[in-house]
């Protein structure tokens, strides 16, 4: 079995049979899957599963205790570090708040709408000590309280010694916050500083005496240090730093090469940076890191998209002060120099003048070459009008010439973009029914077809008279 193969089963297997990394299982559900994939059940175990064999062979034998194997062992890490990074998300989406009560049929149902098991999620998302954790897993009645520790390192109430000690073992060592470690790792730095490694892990890394025990127990496991250090505040100001110091924008695109030079420079953990900071989701991020030709476009929920009325000031403006019209070439380096010159998103000016995306990129890639400029104030005017506009009431005259004056709009266009029969009846058919009822039906075209039926006989009368 290839690579893609086990990579693409792993997949299939996790979704179709519900499974999570620490999940544990029997052997009789072990056979039952690798029956159902057609695949020997010790396959299943340690390629798909990732169980050690030691352990496989544990459960096979005859001789042994063991009754279930942990399934997924070396993506707990990566699973963790993904709930951390959605705490914000799911606080929101729940409408939960520091020191709220849950229990744990609570758990049991948040849980898999992110895709994560109730103990994750109850001690590295809310906080809840894993003592807490069990009790309310034994008794369905009983209730934790979730964040009831602050979620900052609160480093202002710690020891400054303890501080500058972090901050040189972070620099020293090349870590950050959040990073993984293990407890070879750990007994190296602990020799190399001169820090007892029990306190180096709990004081320094901010581990739990649980996390830390594990490390002693399976060298082979990682943990992540300081897990509470990004508080929202603290995130805030970071982003505020790294967006404003690199001069960043909304829809900026951003390789995994990019990602890691701010990273470093920045001593953030690149996961942090690139979802909670720049937001990129977390599979976006994974594919940038695949793949390093790939881009993200980064602070996407920060962009204020500029109303209908907005891009049209904007392009009229543009229109009138560089002398731009429809069927203009015109090259890329006007289109930059214009990008400057107004401070716009690429995205915005593209839409103004009319350049699509694929005829942007052509340019681009061939300099020499020219695009056209394509008329988008009949679309601009009719988003601007079908704002404004609540179809199915009458419309007085004045109501009318209010809307056209504000926005900048004739009645010809008023007419043509919104009753979209203009064209049908004529403007001047429109324009007569408005002086002589001073009202005019917008929505039902049953109605406005009654006003205008009327209109058209009278004109139609008025018309043969003459004629004779």
């Amino acid at each position: 079995m290839d690579v893609i193969n086990i990579v693409d089963l792993k997949r299939q297997i996790k979704e179709n049979e519900k499974l999570l990394p620490g999940d544990k299982i029997s052997y009789d559900r072990l056979l039952e899957i690798a029956k159902k994939y057609e695949l020997a059940p010790r396959i299943l175990a340690i390629n798909i599963f990732g169980v050690s064999q030691p352990a496989y062979r544990g459960l096979v034998g005859k001789s042994s205790n063991a009754k279930n194997i942990i399934i997924f062992k070396s993506e707990i890490p990566k699973m963790i570090e993904d709930a951390i990074a959605l705490r914000d998300t799911i606080l929101k989406r729940e409408n939960l708040i520091a020191r709220d009560k849950i229990n744990y049929i609570k758990l049991q149902q948040i849980a898999p709408k992110y895709n994560m098991r109730e103990n994750i999620l109850a001690i590295y998302v809310f906080k809840i000590s894993e003592y807490s954790f069990r009790e309310i897993r034994r008794n369905p009645k009983a209730f934790a309280i979730i964040l009831n520790k602050d979620i900052e390192s609160n480093e202002e109430n710690e020891d400054t010694d303890i501080i500058e000690k972090r901050n040189h073992i972070l620099k020293e060592f090349h870590l950050k916050p959040l990073d993984l470690i293990n407890y070879q790792t750990l007994i190296m730095i602990s020799s190399k500083v001169g820090i007892e490694e029990k306190k180096l892990a709990m004081d320094i890394f901010k581990l739990t005496s649980n996390s830390y025990y594990h490390l002693r127990c399976y060298p082979n496991r990682n943990a992540i240090i300081l897990p509470n250090y990004y508080s929202n505040e603290k995130l805030m100001e970071l982003k505020s730093e790294i967006v404003q110091a690199e001069r960043l924008e909304p829809f900026d695109g951003m390789n995994y090469s990019m990602l890691q030079q701010i990273s470093d420079k920045y001593n953030v953990n690149e996961r942090i940076l690139a979802i909670n900071i720049l937001g990129i989701t977390s599979n976006q991020y994974y594919n940038i890191k695949v793949n390093p030709q790939m881009m993200a476009y980064i602070l996407k929920a920060d962009y204020k998209a500029k109303t209908p009325q907005e891009l049209k000031t904007i392009r009229d403006m543009i229109f009138k002060n560089e002398k731009l019209s429809e069927g203009y070439r015109i090259s890329l380096l006007e289109i930059e120099q214009l990008q400057k010159k107004y401070n716009l998103l690429l995205k915005e000016l593209l839409y103004i003048l009319g350049v699509t995306n694929d005829a942007y990129h052509f340019i681009k890639s061939n300099p020499y070459y020219k695009t056209i400029i394509k008329d988008t104030e009949i679309f601009l005017i009719s988003e601007i009008l079908n704002e404004k506009i609540k179809r199915g009431r009458y419309y007085s005259k004045e109501e009318i010439d209010k809307i056209c004056q504000e926005n900048n709009i004739s009645q010809q266009n008023f007419f043509d973009y919104i009753l979209g029969n203009a064209r049908f009846f004529g403007f001047e058919e429109y324009k007569n029914v408005l002086e002589e009822k001073g009202k005019l039906w917008i929505g039902d075209k049953q109605e406005i077809s009654e006003e205008f039926k009327n209109t058209r006989c009278q004109n139609n009368t008025t018309y043969r008279k003459s004629s004779k």
